[in-house]
């Protein structure tokens, strides 16, 4: 055997790793100059070897380490490799690995890579040859000089340290003490023998007042036992009563704390019922006021409509007066026209009458045309006239005569043509203003008749838009109440919730689902109990199975984990466990089928989308769910690789450990999130509702604004239409009169 190589690093003047060339199984030697470190490659090996540095401090560890320039060393080894070949290491290998590591706060020793104790360093070391009783397997430098220098004595002394005598006389000399030590203790031990001498005699008569104790303890214990075995007889019975009534008083307690829990509800069930009613109350209240106030705007709105009813009477009245009025003015008008037809005959006969006497004027003209030309033609006739001058006064006169009365008929004929002209007008301007009358008339109430059909007709729409109105506050004072009794119980709820999972994972979901939303990551599926359906029988099992494993985060890859992991761990918020669909690997368990459908595989029950499947197996898929207790002792002492549960929560895994007992299922972790969740959505959905019944009864107060002011433009034009037919009913009276 010997030293086949060293390797050291971190110890004393060594920083870096050195690895020694494999020595000579011979004579090999160290040379380099001063400050090279062979005194340190020297003191590396006596570190290993453990004849110095054995009961080394901190303070002394840490001179051993390196101390030069750079980062400091915080560790040291030194690794001795001894060639085996010869055995002298009861190890069955070539080489033999020795270490020894010391920082600040260890020093540990391994052989071969393996950490083993001190104690069992130095019992192969000793086993070697390496004996701590003769250290002078190694030879210091200046012992050669030293023992050149000594004494006989000290010669002989250091002979028999080296030879190992010293040993032996270190062995005699505590021999001698233990020896001494042992003349001691047997004169103590011959003094506690007559003490126990003395002792034995005074024990054998206790003896026999023992014996005879004991004879009669065992009939007194005799008796005893008789005694007691018949007070045990009657107190197991008592003992089967009082049991059979603790159970009596257990179920009671069991069903006193379910009808507690029940009656707990009920209250709370109580308590929300009355917050409605008093939502309803408050709603009923103001339907109510709403009532009353329609009902005064219905008796304000019946006044109006009789007032209407009134008028329109009256219009009626008067339209009746004035169409009788109309049919006299028709009759008076008739009258006038047939009056007006008989002056324009009379007219006619007195045209026709001077147009006779003009012709018979124009005749006498042309006559006395005729006769004047006799007369010039009888101008030669003086026998009639005593002078010309009198002839020619004659025929001036005549002539004068003539002409005015050709003149007179002439303008008379002239205004009998401009009376007929002037009646024939004022004819025509008479029947013409009539007609024009008659039409204003028949326009006007035309007119009329359409503003009444309009005014009614935004009347109709004006009460259904307040009933649209009236509507849509009612239906946003019911929601409101029910949103405020669902947000009521959605803070129960949550409470339930936050109460059902540890703080540390609900700090991380809160701070997860920000993360993804802030920085839109997609991948993320969500949590493992939101991407699956459990039946209600078996949500007991699902709850004791998985556990806090419902709160796993579900993602496509390790990529989208890896991101979130860094995310927290930044924001240092909380824990989550991600489950990437692409590193999940599901084994395949061969269940047990000699029981049929009374044991089946828990996952095949609940209902998830494939794409997650693989994480609902990796939860739930090696256990079954069995019928009862008795099927389930029978899965797990079957041999079968998976472990069983009952609908109750009972669990035997196949290794033989049970669990399971009452499970309170008001605390179910999946009924609790369901139910959380359900009332999230009824929260957010009420909230839509009442908002679009609050933008409805908006509209509606639009629609009312709006209509109101065409229903006043509508009557504002109503009572315009009236007066103007007033008015021209008025002008017409004026003609006729």
């Amino acid at each position: 055997m010997y030293i086949k190589q060293v390797i050291i690093e971190g110890f004393k003047s060594y920083k870096d790793q050195i690895i020694a060339e494999p020595f000579s199984p011979k004579i090999n030697c160290i040379v380099g100059p001063n400050g090279s470190g062979k005194s340190n490659f020297f003191q590396a090996i006596r570190f290993v070897l453990n004849d110095a540095f054995a009961g080394a401090g901190s303070e002394e560890r840490q001179k051993l380490l390196h101390e030069g320039a750079g980062h400091a060393v915080i560790s040291a080894y030194v690794e001795v490799v001894f060639d085996n070949s010869d055995g002298r290491f009861p190890i069955d290998r070539e080489e033999v690995r020795l270490r020894r590591t010391i920082g600040l706060k260890k020093d540990e020793f391994s052989i071969d890579r393996k950490h083993v104790p001190k104690s069992e360093v130095m019992n192969l070391l000793e086993s070697a040859g390496f004996s701590r009783a003769n250290p002078y397997y190694v030879v210091q430098q200046g012992k050669i000089q030293e023992m050149a220098r000594m004494n006989p004595q000290q010669r002989l002394e250091l002979l028999k340290e080296v030879g190992g005598t010293k040993v032996y006389e270190e062995r005699r000399k505590e021999s001698i003490k233990v020896m001494n030590e042992t003349d001691t203790k047997k004169a103590q031990i011959e003094e506690m023998v007559s003490a126990i001498d003395e002792k034995l005699a005074e024990l054998a008569a206790e003896r026999a007042e023992l014996e005879a104790y004991q004879t009669l303890d065992r009939q007194h214990r005799g008796i005893e036992y008789a005694l007691l075995d018949r007070e045990l007889t009657t107190a197991r019975q008592e003992l089967a009563k009082v049991d059979e009534g603790r159970n009596k008083l257990r179920a009671e307690k069991a069903a006193a704390h379910e009808a507690t829990e029940n009656a707990a509800a009920e209250l709370r069930e109580q308590e929300a019922a009355i917050e409605v009613a008093r939502e309803q109350l408050a709603s009923y209240e103001k339907q109510k006021a709403a009532l009353v106030k329609e009902r005064q705007e219905a008796l304000q709105a019946k006044v109006s409509t009789e007032a209407d009813v009134a008028e329109k009477r009256a219009e009626l009245e008067a339209a009746e007066s004035a169409s009788s009025s109309a049919a006299k003015e028709l009759q008076q008008l008739q009258k006038e026209v047939t009056t007006t037809q008989q002056h324009l005959a009379e007219a006619e006969q007195q045209v026709q009458q001077h147009k006779a006497s003009e012709k018979e004027i124009e005749g006498k003209l042309e006559d006395a045309k005729a006769q004047l030309q006799a007369l010039s033609a009888k101008q030669g006739r003086s026998s009639q006239f005593r002078s010309q001058e009198e002839r020619d006064n004659h025929l001036r006169q005549t002539i004068s005569k003539l002409q005015h009365a050709a003149a007179g008929q002439q303008e008379q004929l002239q205004q009998l043509q401009q009376q007929e002209a002037d009646i024939t007008n004022s004819l025509n301007d008479m029947a013409a203003e009539v007609a024009n009358q008659q039409q204003q008339l028949a326009s006007l109430s035309e007119q009329i008749a359409a503003a009444d059909a309009a005014y009614q007709e935004l009347k109709t729409q004006r009460n259904a838009a307040q009933d649209a109105k009236k509507e849509a506050w009612r239906e946003a004072d019911e929601m409101r109440a029910e949103l405020k009794a669902t947000e009521e119980e959605y803070n129960r709820a949550h409470q339930n919730w936050v109460r059902a999972v540890p703080n540390d994972i609900l700090e991380g979901i809160y701070a997860m689902e920000n993360l993804r939303r802030s920085h839109n990551l997609k991948g993320v599926a969500g949590l493992l109990v939101e991407l699956m359906e459990v039946p209600q029988q078996l949500v007991t099992a699902a709850d004791v199975v998985a556990g806090n494993q419902l709160f796993q985060v579900v993602v496509d890859n390790e990529e989208v984990g890896l991101q979130l992991v860094r995310l927290l761990n930044k924001a240092g918020k909380g824990r989550v466990t991600f489950m990437p669909l692409n590193r999940l690997q599901v084994p395949d368990i061969a269940y047990p089928r000699q029981w049929g459908r009374d044991v089946e595989p828990l996952y095949k029950h609940l209902r998830t989308d494939e794409k997650y499947s693989k994480a609902v197996r990796q939860v739930f898929g090696r256990f079954v769910v069995c019928k009862d207790r008795s099927l389930m002792e029978a899965v797990a002492g079957s041999g079968a690789p998976v472990d069983a549960i009952t609908l109750e929560g009972d669990v035997m895994r196949s290794k033989g450990t049970i669990s399971g007992g009452y499970v309170n299922t008001s605390r179910s972790k999946i009924l609790t999130h369901k139910k959380y969740k359900e009332l999230e959505g009824a929260v957010k959905r009420l909230q839509d509702q009442r908002e679009l019944a609050s933008k409805k009864a908006d509209q509606a107060d639009q629609d009312i604004l709006h209509i109101s002011t065409q229903l006043t433009a509508a009557d504002e034009n109503r009572k315009s239409l009236r007066n103007q037919l007033a008015k021209v009913r008025a002008g017409r009276e004026a003609t006729s009169c």
